[in-house]
């Protein structure tokens, strides 16, 4: 398989993910199970479709046994990334924090429902520190401005701001923000498109989305 084949049916999976999870969402509500049922229907859904997700995405993407073994073995690198990763997420914590100051925005309904869940269903924790950073990095950072570049013939400026726009498109559509994903988005990209590292990608979206949930659980 062609590494342009890999990178289209990674970006066909992630449509294919987002479809799926929305229908099965909708099923769940219109049969209005008594809460604490809902909420474990859908920790399961997310989670099952989210597992399946990532595994397809690391088996289109195939990370070589090598880059996988220099990557255990190079526990040092690994220090570098996961310290990095906190100060990066740190640096974005900041402007996020300047523009709440100035529009004053409350918790967006990504935050909000995932907290609400992970209080009734705690495992769900797994799916925005670890599962959704996963997917979305090898999408938006990778996959896709890969595709844009190879099919369409753009310049890395041209597709790494297309796929900030897409990432933040995606976000908007379930939480009804547009800016702050693109600011997030923004920063991500600039990240990758400097280190071209997946693993600090990872890692530093992983600290993002950790303190307001941090925040909204200690609220509860």
């Amino acid at each position: 398989m062609t590494k342009q084949a890999r990178n289209i049916l990674t970006l066909a999976a992630y449509v294919g993910f987002q479809l799926i999870t929305q229908f099965g969402i909708a099923l769940i509500a219109i049969n209005r199970p008594p809460l604490s049922q809902m909420y474990s229907d859908y920790a399961v859904l997310i989670i099952v479709s989210t597992l399946l997700l990532d595994g397809l995405l690391i088996f289109f993407q195939k990370p070589t046994k090598e880059s996988i073994q220099q990557t255990v073995k190079n526990w040092k690198s690994l220090l570098k990334k996961i310290g990095g990763g906190l100060l990066l997420a740190a640096g974005f914590i900041l402007v996020e924090g300047l523009i709440s100051l100035i529009s004053a925005p409350q918790a967006n309904s990504i935050t909000q429902n995932a907290a609400t869940t992970i209080h009734h269903q705690f495992w769900f924790i797994l799916i925005p520190l670890l599962l959704l950073p996963i997917a979305e990095e090898i999408v938006f950072r990778k996959a896709a401005v890969s595709v844009l570049q190879d099919e369409l013939h753009l310049n890395l400026l041209v597709a790494s701001g297309l796929s900030v726009c897409g990432f933040a498109f995606a976000h908007y559509l379930i939480a009804g923000q547009f800016l702050i994903y693109l600011i997030m988005g923004l920063y991500m990209q600039l990240i990758y498109n400097k280190w071209r590292s997946l693993p600090l990608n990872i890692l530093t979206h992983t600290a993002i989305n950790t303190w307001p949930l941090i925040i909204l659980l200690l609220s509860h």
